[in-house]
Protein backbone atom coordinates (compact mmCIF):
# COMPACT_ATOMS: atom_id res chain seq x y z
CA UNK A 1 0.00 0.00 0.00
CA UNK A 2 2.87 2.32 0.91
CA UNK A 3 4.31 1.61 -2.21
CA UNK A 4 1.64 2.32 -4.38
CA UNK A 5 1.17 5.71 -2.48
CA UNK A 6 4.45 6.49 -3.13
CA UNK A 7 3.79 5.52 -7.21
CA UNK A 8 1.01 7.90 -7.04
CA UNK A 9 2.65 11.03 -5.74
CA UNK A 10 5.91 10.55 -7.98
CA UNK A 11 3.48 10.10 -11.37
CA UNK A 12 1.28 13.17 -10.06
CA UNK A 13 4.72 15.13 -9.60
CA UNK A 14 5.60 14.31 -12.97
CA UNK A 15 1.94 15.15 -13.90
CA UNK A 16 2.67 18.32 -12.74
CA UNK A 17 5.98 18.77 -14.41
CA UNK A 18 4.59 17.82 -17.74
CA UNK A 19 1.75 20.16 -17.61
CA UNK A 20 3.99 23.11 -16.89
CA UNK A 21 6.63 22.53 -19.50
CA UNK A 22 3.64 22.07 -22.61
CA UNK A 23 2.48 26.02 -21.18
CA UNK A 24 5.57 28.04 -21.34
CA UNK A 25 9.39 27.93 -22.52
CA UNK A 26 11.48 26.13 -19.65
CA UNK A 27 14.52 28.61 -18.80
CA UNK A 28 17.90 27.17 -17.40
CA UNK A 29 16.47 28.02 -13.47
CA UNK A 30 13.38 25.78 -14.07
CA UNK A 31 15.44 22.70 -15.80
CA UNK A 32 17.55 22.75 -13.16
CA UNK A 33 14.58 22.38 -10.81
CA UNK A 34 12.98 19.79 -12.92
CA UNK A 35 16.31 17.64 -12.82
CA UNK A 36 16.71 17.89 -8.93
CA UNK A 37 12.81 16.85 -9.05
CA UNK A 38 13.40 13.50 -11.03
CA UNK A 39 16.78 12.83 -9.38
CA UNK A 40 15.96 13.25 -5.59
CA UNK A 41 14.51 10.47 -3.78
CA UNK A 42 11.74 12.85 -2.19
CA UNK A 43 10.97 16.34 -2.58
CA UNK A 44 7.88 17.60 -0.87
CA UNK A 45 4.73 19.92 -3.05
CA UNK A 46 4.49 23.31 -1.48
CA UNK A 47 1.09 22.64 1.25
CA UNK A 48 -1.45 25.64 1.63
CA UNK A 49 0.41 27.69 4.13
CA UNK A 50 4.14 26.78 3.31
CA UNK A 51 6.01 27.76 -0.18
CA UNK A 52 9.28 27.08 -1.95
CA UNK A 53 12.80 29.43 -2.70
CA UNK A 54 15.18 27.82 -5.89
CA UNK A 55 18.06 28.66 -7.53
CA UNK A 56 21.19 28.17 -8.79
CA UNK A 57 24.62 29.55 -7.33
CA UNK A 58 27.46 30.31 -10.21
CA UNK A 59 31.26 31.44 -9.56
CA UNK A 60 30.71 34.58 -12.13
CA UNK A 61 30.16 35.38 -15.41
CA UNK A 62 27.03 32.69 -15.93
CA UNK A 63 29.79 30.24 -14.72
CA UNK A 64 28.09 26.78 -12.94
CA UNK A 65 29.72 25.75 -10.15
CA UNK A 66 31.25 22.49 -10.95
CA UNK A 67 31.55 19.08 -8.87
CA UNK A 68 33.69 19.17 -6.16
CA UNK A 69 34.60 22.95 -6.74
CA UNK A 70 34.72 25.42 -3.74
CA UNK A 71 30.80 27.21 -4.39
CA UNK A 72 29.41 23.45 -4.81
CA UNK A 73 27.49 21.97 -2.02
CA UNK A 74 26.89 25.35 -0.70
CA UNK A 75 24.92 25.85 2.46
CA UNK A 76 21.78 27.47 1.88
CA UNK A 77 20.29 29.09 5.31
CA UNK A 78 16.73 30.74 5.27
CA UNK A 79 16.50 33.26 8.46
CA UNK A 80 13.16 34.98 9.83
CA UNK A 81 13.92 37.28 12.71
CA UNK A 82 17.27 36.17 12.96
CA UNK A 83 16.82 32.55 13.61
CA UNK A 84 17.46 29.89 11.07
CA UNK A 85 14.34 28.09 10.06
CA UNK A 86 15.52 25.87 6.85
CA UNK A 87 18.10 24.86 5.44
CA UNK A 88 19.90 23.18 2.27
CA UNK A 89 22.61 22.31 -0.01
CA UNK A 90 23.18 22.84 -3.09
CA UNK A 91 24.00 20.20 -5.90
CA UNK A 92 27.37 19.49 -8.02
CA UNK A 93 25.87 22.00 -10.51
CA UNK A 94 25.24 24.91 -8.28
CA UNK A 95 21.62 24.02 -8.25
CA UNK A 96 18.85 24.00 -4.86
CA UNK A 97 15.95 23.82 -3.79
CA UNK A 98 14.44 24.83 -0.27
CA UNK A 99 10.79 23.86 0.40
CA UNK A 100 8.49 24.01 3.05
CA UNK A 101 9.19 27.46 3.75
CA UNK A 102 6.23 29.25 5.85
CA UNK A 103 4.79 32.34 4.09
CA UNK A 104 6.36 35.79 4.36
CA UNK A 105 9.51 37.43 4.48
CA UNK A 106 12.12 35.84 5.10
CA UNK A 107 16.54 36.18 4.64
CA UNK A 108 18.36 33.44 1.83
CA UNK A 109 21.71 33.97 3.35
CA UNK A 110 24.83 31.49 0.95
CA UNK A 111 28.29 31.31 2.05
CA UNK A 112 31.03 30.09 0.13
CA UNK A 113 35.41 30.78 1.80
CA UNK A 114 35.05 34.31 0.81
CA UNK A 115 32.36 36.25 0.89
CA UNK A 116 28.32 36.27 1.64
CA UNK A 117 25.04 36.91 -0.13
CA UNK A 118 22.42 38.13 1.48
CA UNK A 119 18.54 38.33 -0.29
CA UNK A 120 15.24 39.20 0.97
CA UNK A 121 12.68 37.13 -0.55
CA UNK A 122 8.68 36.79 0.22
CA UNK A 123 7.91 33.45 0.22
CA UNK A 124 4.25 33.04 -1.31
CA UNK A 125 1.95 30.01 -0.65
CA UNK A 126 2.14 26.93 -2.76
CA UNK A 127 4.80 28.75 -5.20
CA UNK A 128 8.15 28.08 -5.80
CA UNK A 129 9.87 31.75 -5.79
CA UNK A 130 13.07 31.84 -7.91
CA UNK A 131 16.09 33.30 -7.05
CA UNK A 132 17.76 32.86 -10.68
CA UNK A 133 21.22 33.44 -10.80
CA UNK A 134 22.94 33.68 -8.09
CA UNK A 135 26.57 34.96 -8.55
CA UNK A 136 29.78 34.85 -6.36
CA UNK A 137 31.05 37.55 -8.91
CA UNK A 138 32.96 40.33 -7.39
CA UNK A 139 31.86 42.81 -9.97
CA UNK A 140 27.94 44.29 -10.23
CA UNK A 141 26.14 42.10 -12.75
CA UNK A 142 22.51 40.79 -13.06
CA UNK A 143 21.83 38.30 -10.23
CA UNK A 144 25.18 39.49 -8.19
CA UNK A 145 26.08 40.70 -5.50
CA UNK A 146 29.03 43.16 -4.48
CA UNK A 147 30.94 41.82 -2.30
CA UNK A 148 33.33 44.08 0.25
CA UNK A 149 36.29 42.89 2.63
CA UNK A 150 37.02 44.25 6.08
CA UNK A 151 40.13 44.66 7.31
CA UNK A 152 41.29 44.77 10.46
CA UNK A 153 43.28 44.01 13.96
CA UNK A 154 42.39 42.59 16.65
CA UNK A 155 44.62 43.50 20.33
CA UNK A 156 44.11 43.01 23.76
CA UNK A 157 43.82 46.49 25.82
CA UNK A 158 47.49 46.78 26.12
CA UNK A 159 47.80 46.23 21.93
CA UNK A 160 49.25 42.73 22.16
CA UNK A 161 47.39 41.06 19.15
CA UNK A 162 45.02 38.72 19.49
CA UNK A 163 45.38 35.33 17.49
CA UNK A 164 42.83 32.72 16.66
CA UNK A 165 39.83 35.09 17.81
CA UNK A 166 36.70 35.25 15.56
CA UNK A 167 35.35 37.88 13.42
CA UNK A 168 31.57 37.35 13.29
CA UNK A 169 29.32 39.29 10.89
CA UNK A 170 25.99 39.69 12.96
CA UNK A 171 23.97 42.47 10.80
CA UNK A 172 20.34 41.85 11.31
CA UNK A 173 20.79 39.22 14.40
CA UNK A 174 22.55 36.21 12.92
CA UNK A 175 25.98 35.44 11.94
CA UNK A 176 26.27 35.91 8.10
CA UNK A 177 30.15 35.59 7.91
CA UNK A 178 32.94 34.74 10.52
CA UNK A 179 36.76 34.45 10.08
CA UNK A 180 39.47 33.74 12.61
CA UNK A 181 42.41 36.49 12.80
CA UNK A 182 46.14 34.60 11.97
CA UNK A 183 49.18 34.69 14.31
CA UNK A 184 49.29 38.75 14.13
CA UNK A 185 45.88 39.40 15.38
CA UNK A 186 44.73 40.49 11.53
CA UNK A 187 41.41 39.44 9.39
CA UNK A 188 40.12 40.37 6.51
CA UNK A 189 35.49 39.46 6.68
CA UNK A 190 34.05 40.08 3.31
CA UNK A 191 30.85 41.79 4.11
CA UNK A 192 28.47 42.60 1.57
CA UNK A 193 28.14 45.95 0.15
CA UNK A 194 25.66 48.37 1.86
CA UNK A 195 24.99 51.60 2.31
CA UNK A 196 24.07 50.90 6.16
CA UNK A 197 26.32 49.93 8.39
CA UNK A 198 27.37 46.44 9.14
CA UNK A 199 27.84 45.07 13.14
CA UNK A 200 30.44 42.86 13.73
CA UNK A 201 31.55 41.08 16.85
CA UNK A 202 34.72 39.89 18.23
CA UNK A 203 35.19 37.02 20.44
CA UNK A 204 38.49 35.23 21.98
CA UNK A 205 37.31 33.19 24.79
CA UNK A 206 35.18 34.81 27.48
CA UNK A 207 36.10 38.36 25.90
CA UNK A 208 33.50 39.71 23.54
CA UNK A 209 33.00 43.04 22.20
CA UNK A 210 30.96 44.95 19.07
CA UNK A 211 31.75 47.53 16.20
CA UNK A 212 29.53 48.76 13.88
CA UNK A 213 31.03 49.70 10.54
CA UNK A 214 30.38 52.10 7.70
CA UNK A 215 31.43 51.93 3.84
CA UNK A 216 34.00 54.43 4.87
CA UNK A 217 35.53 52.07 7.30
CA UNK A 218 36.24 48.80 5.59
CA UNK A 219 40.28 49.07 6.41
CA UNK A 220 42.76 49.01 8.96
CA UNK A 221 40.43 48.74 11.84
CA UNK A 222 41.46 48.19 15.23
CA UNK A 223 39.33 46.33 17.06
CA UNK A 224 40.05 45.73 21.70
CA UNK A 225 39.01 43.33 23.80
CA UNK A 226 38.69 44.66 27.05
CA UNK A 227 38.85 42.60 30.23
CA UNK A 228 36.47 42.86 33.06
CA UNK A 229 33.77 44.06 30.96
CA UNK A 230 30.18 43.59 30.32
CA UNK A 231 26.91 43.05 27.80
CA UNK A 232 24.45 46.02 27.37
CA UNK A 233 21.08 46.03 25.71
CA UNK A 234 18.07 48.02 25.06
CA UNK A 235 15.55 49.30 22.75
CA UNK A 236 15.13 52.22 21.13
CA UNK A 237 11.76 53.53 20.72
CA UNK A 238 9.93 56.50 19.50
CA UNK A 239 9.77 59.36 21.76
CA UNK A 240 6.63 60.37 20.66
CA UNK A 241 5.01 56.54 19.66
CA UNK A 242 6.37 54.54 22.55
CA UNK A 243 5.64 51.71 20.56
CA UNK A 244 7.11 52.82 17.26
CA UNK A 245 10.97 51.37 17.15
CA UNK A 246 13.37 52.88 15.67
CA UNK A 247 15.99 50.91 13.54
CA UNK A 248 19.79 51.35 12.42
CA UNK A 249 20.66 53.27 14.85
CA UNK A 250 24.15 54.07 15.75
CA UNK A 251 24.38 53.03 19.67
CA UNK A 252 28.24 53.66 20.81
CA UNK A 253 29.98 54.26 23.73
CA UNK A 254 31.27 57.56 23.89
CA UNK A 255 35.45 57.67 23.03
CA UNK A 256 36.17 53.93 22.11
CA UNK A 257 34.93 52.09 19.01
CA UNK A 258 32.25 50.09 20.92
CA UNK A 259 29.32 50.26 19.03
CA UNK A 260 26.54 48.68 17.34
CA UNK A 261 23.15 49.53 15.67
CA UNK A 262 19.29 48.85 15.92
CA UNK A 263 17.87 45.93 14.76
CA UNK A 264 14.14 46.24 12.60
CA UNK A 265 12.89 46.08 16.12
CA UNK A 266 14.59 48.85 17.52
CA UNK A 267 16.62 46.36 19.61
CA UNK A 268 20.60 46.48 20.08
CA UNK A 269 23.29 44.52 21.77
CA UNK A 270 26.39 46.07 22.66
CA UNK A 271 29.46 43.81 23.75
CA UNK A 272 32.63 44.56 25.42
CA UNK A 273 31.34 47.53 27.63
CA UNK A 274 33.73 48.36 30.55
CA UNK A 275 32.50 48.19 33.92
CA UNK A 276 32.83 51.79 34.67
CA UNK A 277 30.56 54.51 34.37
CA UNK A 278 30.08 54.98 30.52
CA UNK A 279 28.18 57.32 28.16
CA UNK A 280 26.13 55.87 25.30
CA UNK A 281 26.14 58.15 22.23
CA UNK A 282 22.41 57.36 20.23
CA UNK A 283 21.51 58.53 16.99
CA UNK A 284 22.95 59.34 13.66
CA UNK A 285 19.70 58.84 11.62
CA UNK A 286 17.54 61.13 10.19
CA UNK A 287 14.38 62.60 11.34
CA UNK A 288 15.99 62.49 15.09
CA UNK A 289 18.12 64.16 17.74
CA UNK A 290 21.23 62.76 18.85
CA UNK A 291 21.41 62.01 22.40
CA UNK A 292 23.50 60.80 24.98
CA UNK A 293 22.36 58.69 27.96
CA UNK A 294 24.32 57.55 30.92
CA UNK A 295 25.03 54.21 31.86
CA UNK A 296 25.92 53.40 35.79
CA UNK A 297 29.16 51.52 36.68
CA UNK A 298 28.42 47.37 37.51
CA UNK A 299 30.13 45.53 39.50
CA UNK A 300 30.35 42.23 37.55
CA UNK A 301 30.52 41.42 34.10
CA UNK A 302 26.07 40.05 33.97
CA UNK A 303 24.08 41.25 30.98
CA UNK A 304 22.43 44.44 31.53
CA UNK A 305 19.28 45.64 29.97
CA UNK A 306 18.62 49.40 29.86
CA UNK A 307 15.03 49.02 28.55
CA UNK A 308 13.58 51.50 26.31
CA UNK A 309 15.09 54.07 25.73
CA UNK A 310 13.73 56.98 23.63
CA UNK A 311 14.76 58.94 21.03
CA UNK A 312 13.65 62.55 19.86
CA UNK A 313 11.91 62.41 16.20
CA UNK A 314 11.96 65.75 14.58
CA UNK A 315 9.67 67.05 11.66
CA UNK A 316 8.85 69.94 9.63
CA UNK A 317 5.86 72.35 9.10
CA UNK A 318 4.87 74.26 6.13
CA UNK A 319 3.68 77.99 7.53
CA UNK A 320 0.90 79.04 4.88
CA UNK A 321 0.41 82.50 5.31
CA UNK A 322 -1.68 85.35 3.64
CA UNK A 323 -1.19 89.17 3.97
CA UNK A 324 -5.01 91.21 3.92
CA UNK A 325 -6.80 92.06 0.87
CA UNK A 326 -9.95 93.82 0.19
CA UNK A 327 -11.99 90.59 -0.25
CA UNK A 328 -10.24 87.49 1.03
CA UNK A 329 -11.30 84.48 -1.10
CA UNK A 330 -13.49 86.53 -3.08
CA UNK A 331 -11.40 85.95 -6.59
CA UNK A 332 -13.17 88.30 -8.45
CA UNK A 333 -13.31 91.21 -5.68
CA UNK A 334 -9.99 90.49 -5.34
CA UNK A 335 -8.87 92.36 -8.81
CA UNK A 336 -8.86 88.92 -10.65
CA UNK A 337 -11.76 90.08 -12.72
CA UNK A 338 -13.00 90.66 -15.40
CA UNK A 339 -16.33 91.83 -14.89
CA UNK A 340 -19.40 93.72 -17.14
CA UNK A 341 -21.26 94.81 -14.06
CA UNK A 342 -19.50 94.04 -10.37
CA UNK A 343 -21.55 91.00 -8.55
CA UNK A 344 -23.96 92.11 -5.74
CA UNK A 345 -21.17 91.06 -2.80
CA UNK A 346 -19.18 93.92 -3.96
CA UNK A 347 -21.56 96.40 -3.64
CA UNK A 348 -19.77 98.13 -0.84
CA UNK A 349 -16.28 98.30 -2.13
CA UNK A 350 -15.59 101.92 -2.56
CA UNK A 351 -16.26 103.54 -6.24
CA UNK A 352 -13.09 104.29 -6.28
CA UNK A 353 -11.95 100.90 -6.93
CA UNK A 354 -14.06 99.73 -9.67
CA UNK A 355 -11.62 100.00 -12.64
CA UNK A 356 -11.86 99.69 -16.25
CA UNK A 357 -9.44 98.44 -18.27
CA UNK A 358 -9.45 99.18 -22.60
CA UNK A 359 -8.60 96.15 -24.80
CA UNK A 360 -7.09 96.29 -27.83
CA UNK A 361 -10.78 96.17 -29.75
CA UNK A 362 -12.01 98.83 -27.71
CA UNK A 363 -13.90 96.89 -24.97
CA UNK A 364 -13.76 97.98 -21.43
CA UNK A 365 -13.23 95.11 -18.77
CA UNK A 366 -14.07 96.56 -15.14
CA UNK A 367 -11.66 95.09 -12.30
CA UNK A 368 -11.78 95.65 -8.53
CA UNK A 369 -8.16 96.74 -7.51
CA UNK A 370 -6.98 95.69 -4.37
CA UNK A 371 -7.44 97.83 -1.32
CA UNK A 372 -4.14 96.55 0.86
CA UNK A 373 -1.26 96.89 -1.78
CA UNK A 374 2.29 96.66 -0.25
CA UNK A 375 5.87 96.46 -1.80
CA UNK A 376 7.89 93.57 -0.27
CA UNK A 377 7.49 93.19 3.92
CA UNK A 378 9.29 91.19 6.35
CA UNK A 379 7.82 88.42 8.65
CA UNK A 380 9.10 85.90 11.35
CA UNK A 381 7.52 82.97 12.65
CA UNK A 382 8.64 81.92 16.32
CA UNK A 383 7.79 78.50 17.41
CA UNK A 384 7.29 79.24 21.23
CA UNK A 385 8.76 77.18 23.89
CA UNK A 386 12.25 76.85 21.56
CA UNK A 387 14.90 78.77 20.07
CA UNK A 388 13.35 78.12 16.77
CA UNK A 389 12.49 81.80 14.48
CA UNK A 390 12.42 81.65 10.88
CA UNK A 391 12.54 84.98 8.72
CA UNK A 392 10.54 85.20 5.64
CA UNK A 393 10.26 87.63 2.97
CA UNK A 394 6.26 88.42 2.05
CA UNK A 395 6.63 89.59 -1.96
CA UNK A 396 5.05 93.04 -3.25
CA UNK A 397 1.20 92.87 -4.43
CA UNK A 398 1.09 91.66 -7.72
CA UNK A 399 -0.47 93.56 -10.56
CA UNK A 400 -1.80 92.71 -13.70
CA UNK A 401 0.86 92.01 -16.53
CA UNK A 402 1.59 93.35 -19.40
CA UNK A 403 -0.42 96.85 -18.43
CA UNK A 404 -2.79 97.29 -21.00
CA UNK A 405 -1.98 100.58 -22.55
CA UNK A 406 -4.90 102.42 -22.10
CA UNK A 407 -7.07 103.00 -18.94
CA UNK A 408 -10.24 104.43 -17.94
CA UNK A 409 -10.94 104.87 -13.87
CA UNK A 410 -13.43 106.24 -12.02
CA UNK A 411 -11.91 109.74 -11.71
CA UNK A 412 -11.02 109.35 -15.60
CA UNK A 413 -7.36 108.89 -14.65
CA UNK A 414 -4.99 107.68 -17.04
CA UNK A 415 -2.23 106.15 -14.43
CA UNK A 416 -4.16 103.59 -12.95
CA UNK A 417 -2.54 100.38 -11.81
CA UNK A 418 -4.63 97.21 -10.94
CA UNK A 419 -3.75 95.34 -8.07
CA UNK A 420 -4.68 91.69 -7.68
CA UNK A 421 -5.24 89.28 -4.69
CA UNK A 422 -1.92 89.05 -2.43
CA UNK A 423 -0.09 85.98 -2.68
CA UNK A 424 0.00 83.10 -0.45
CA UNK A 425 3.19 82.18 0.77
CA UNK A 426 4.41 79.11 2.41
CA UNK A 427 7.31 79.49 5.12
CA UNK A 428 9.10 76.19 5.68
CA UNK A 429 10.68 75.48 9.19
CA UNK A 430 13.08 72.07 9.64
CA UNK A 431 14.07 69.76 12.03
CA UNK A 432 11.54 70.19 15.01
CA UNK A 433 11.39 68.12 17.67
CA UNK A 434 7.98 66.36 17.44
CA UNK A 435 4.96 67.47 19.30
CA UNK A 436 2.63 69.84 20.04
CA UNK A 437 3.59 73.55 19.46
CA UNK A 438 2.18 77.10 19.74
CA UNK A 439 3.82 79.61 16.91
CA UNK A 440 3.73 83.09 16.33
CA UNK A 441 3.52 84.72 13.04
CA UNK A 442 4.67 88.36 12.74
CA UNK A 443 4.34 90.64 9.86
CA UNK A 444 5.45 94.64 8.72
CA UNK A 445 2.41 96.60 9.16
CA UNK A 446 -0.18 94.06 10.38
CA UNK A 447 -1.53 92.20 13.84
CA UNK A 448 0.83 89.38 15.06
CA UNK A 449 -1.16 86.27 15.17
CA UNK A 450 -0.46 84.11 18.07
CA UNK A 451 -2.13 81.02 20.04
CA UNK A 452 -1.62 78.96 16.56
CA UNK A 453 -1.73 75.06 17.49
CA UNK A 454 0.56 72.92 15.29
CA UNK A 455 1.35 69.21 15.90
CA UNK A 456 4.44 68.86 14.35
CA UNK A 457 4.55 64.81 13.35
CA UNK A 458 7.16 62.11 14.30
CA UNK A 459 10.15 62.21 11.27
CA UNK A 460 6.93 63.81 8.54
CA UNK A 461 5.80 67.28 7.27
CA UNK A 462 2.67 68.86 8.00
CA UNK A 463 0.72 71.88 6.45
CA UNK A 464 -0.59 74.89 8.48
CA UNK A 465 -3.83 76.25 7.06
CA UNK A 466 -4.01 79.77 5.62
CA UNK A 467 -3.08 82.28 8.13
CA UNK A 468 -5.05 85.73 7.48
CA UNK A 469 -2.70 88.57 8.30
CA UNK A 470 -4.52 91.12 9.10
CA UNK A 471 -3.80 95.20 8.50
CA UNK A 472 -3.53 97.29 12.17
CA UNK A 473 -6.08 98.52 13.44
CA UNK A 474 -9.03 97.52 10.51
CA UNK A 475 -11.24 95.23 10.84
CA UNK A 476 -12.80 93.67 8.14
CA UNK A 477 -14.86 90.42 9.43
CA UNK A 478 -16.32 89.14 12.23
CA UNK A 479 -16.63 85.59 14.00
CA UNK A 480 -18.67 83.87 17.00
CA UNK A 481 -16.51 81.99 19.58
CA UNK A 482 -18.19 79.31 21.44
CA UNK A 483 -16.91 77.60 25.25
CA UNK A 484 -16.93 76.45 28.53
CA UNK A 485 -16.20 77.75 31.74
CA UNK A 486 -16.04 75.35 34.98
CA UNK A 487 -14.98 75.93 38.40
CA UNK A 488 -12.21 74.17 40.63
CA UNK A 489 -12.51 74.37 44.23
CA UNK A 490 -9.58 75.21 46.64
CA UNK A 491 -8.50 71.92 46.28
CA UNK A 492 -8.29 72.10 42.52
CA UNK A 493 -11.41 69.51 42.28
CA UNK A 494 -14.08 70.37 39.36
CA UNK A 495 -17.04 71.29 40.77
CA UNK A 496 -20.84 72.76 39.43
CA UNK A 497 -21.22 76.23 38.06
CA UNK A 498 -25.17 75.64 38.68
CA UNK A 499 -26.48 79.23 40.59
CA UNK A 500 -23.34 81.08 39.77
CA UNK A 501 -23.32 84.44 37.50
CA UNK A 502 -20.66 83.89 34.79
CA UNK A 503 -19.60 86.86 32.48
CA UNK A 504 -17.65 85.93 29.53
CA UNK A 505 -15.99 88.42 27.34
CA UNK A 506 -13.30 88.55 24.72
CA UNK A 507 -11.40 92.08 24.16
CA UNK A 508 -8.75 93.20 21.93
CA UNK A 509 -5.28 91.57 22.19
CA UNK A 510 -2.77 93.41 23.90
CA UNK A 511 -6.04 95.33 26.44
CA UNK A 512 -5.08 96.94 29.39
CA UNK A 513 -6.68 94.14 32.41
CA UNK A 514 -4.48 94.95 35.42
CA UNK A 515 -7.26 97.13 36.19
CA UNK A 516 -9.93 95.65 38.08
CA UNK A 517 -12.41 98.35 37.35
CA UNK A 518 -11.63 98.15 33.52
CA UNK A 519 -12.29 93.90 33.49
CA UNK A 520 -15.93 94.60 35.34
CA UNK A 521 -16.85 96.88 32.80
CA UNK A 522 -15.65 94.75 29.53
CA UNK A 523 -17.58 91.85 31.27
CA UNK A 524 -21.00 93.84 31.30
CA UNK A 525 -20.36 94.08 27.89
CA UNK A 526 -20.12 90.27 27.57
CA UNK A 527 -22.66 87.07 27.95
CA UNK A 528 -23.67 84.85 30.86
CA UNK A 529 -22.79 81.16 30.78
CA UNK A 530 -25.52 78.99 31.13
CA UNK A 531 -25.99 76.55 34.12
CA UNK A 532 -23.10 74.41 32.54
CA UNK A 533 -21.00 76.59 32.30
CA UNK A 534 -21.14 77.10 27.98
CA UNK A 535 -20.85 80.62 26.08
CA UNK A 536 -21.46 81.53 23.14
CA UNK A 537 -20.14 85.09 21.57
CA UNK A 538 -21.24 86.32 18.96
CA UNK A 539 -20.04 89.02 16.26
CA UNK A 540 -16.12 89.08 17.60
CA UNK A 541 -14.24 91.26 15.06
CA UNK A 542 -11.27 89.02 13.66
CA UNK A 543 -7.94 88.85 14.87
CA UNK A 544 -6.27 89.59 18.54
CA UNK A 545 -8.46 88.42 21.04
CA UNK A 546 -8.26 87.54 25.09
CA UNK A 547 -10.90 85.79 26.38
CA UNK A 548 -11.83 86.93 29.94
CA UNK A 549 -14.21 85.51 32.65
CA UNK A 550 -15.60 85.91 36.30
CA UNK A 551 -17.89 84.84 38.37
CA UNK A 552 -20.02 88.24 39.09
CA UNK A 553 -22.02 89.26 42.29
CA UNK A 554 -24.65 91.76 41.23
CA UNK A 555 -22.53 94.24 39.25
CA UNK A 556 -19.25 93.59 40.31
CA UNK A 557 -16.78 90.85 40.55
CA UNK A 558 -17.33 88.13 43.64
CA UNK A 559 -14.77 88.70 46.09
CA UNK A 560 -14.36 84.93 46.43
CA UNK A 561 -13.42 83.58 42.83
CA UNK A 562 -10.34 84.70 40.78
CA UNK A 563 -10.99 86.31 37.54
CA UNK A 564 -9.08 84.35 34.75
CA UNK A 565 -7.73 85.45 31.02
CA UNK A 566 -6.48 83.35 27.97
CA UNK A 567 -5.21 84.57 24.74
CA UNK A 568 -7.14 82.76 22.24
CA UNK A 569 -6.12 84.80 19.22
CA UNK A 570 -6.30 84.78 15.55
CA UNK A 571 -10.70 84.24 15.37
CA UNK A 572 -11.12 83.32 11.56
CA UNK A 573 -14.02 85.75 10.38
CA UNK A 574 -16.96 84.30 8.87
CA UNK A 575 -16.95 81.27 11.09
CA UNK A 576 -17.35 79.58 14.78
CA UNK A 577 -14.22 79.56 16.16
CA UNK A 578 -13.95 77.02 19.59
CA UNK A 579 -11.95 78.10 22.70
CA UNK A 580 -10.09 75.84 24.98
CA UNK A 581 -11.79 75.22 27.78
CA UNK A 582 -11.10 78.16 31.05
CA UNK A 583 -11.19 77.22 34.84
CA UNK A 584 -12.01 79.61 37.39
CA UNK A 585 -10.37 79.05 40.76
CA UNK A 586 -12.13 79.54 44.04
CA UNK A 587 -10.39 81.43 46.56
Amino acid sequence: MLKNKKSFSLLALSLITFATSCQVSISPDQAGINELKSSASAISIPVVDQGSISGIITLGSGVVAEAGSASSELLIRVFRDGKVIKTSKANDKGQFVVSGIPIGEVTVVINNQQSTIEKKVTVVKGKVISLGNISFATSEGTGSTVIRNVEGKVVKGDGTPVANAKVSDVTGGYVSNSVNTNNNGEFVLPVTAETKSRNLEVSSGNLTTSISIDASQLDKLTIPLIANSRTVKGKIVDSIIKSKPVADVLVKVAGTRISTSTDKEGNFILRGVPLSAVSLEIGNIKGYINRTFGVAQSANSTEQDLGSIDLQAIGNIFVNIRADNTRVGNNVCAGIGPFTDPPDDCADVPESNYVSINTQNGQALNYISNEFHFGTLNGSIQVEGTQITQNFSYPATPTIEPKPKSFVSADESTEVTVYQANDIVTVRINNIPSGEYTITVALDRHETQKGIKVVVPSNDTISTEIIQMNQVGVVKTVGDIVGKISIRDRDGNIKSTEGLSIRVAAVRGGQDLENLNTVQQLLLGGVTADSSGNYHLKNVPSGSRTIIAAVMSGDGLADNYIYTAYSLLNIVGGQVNKAPEMFISQR
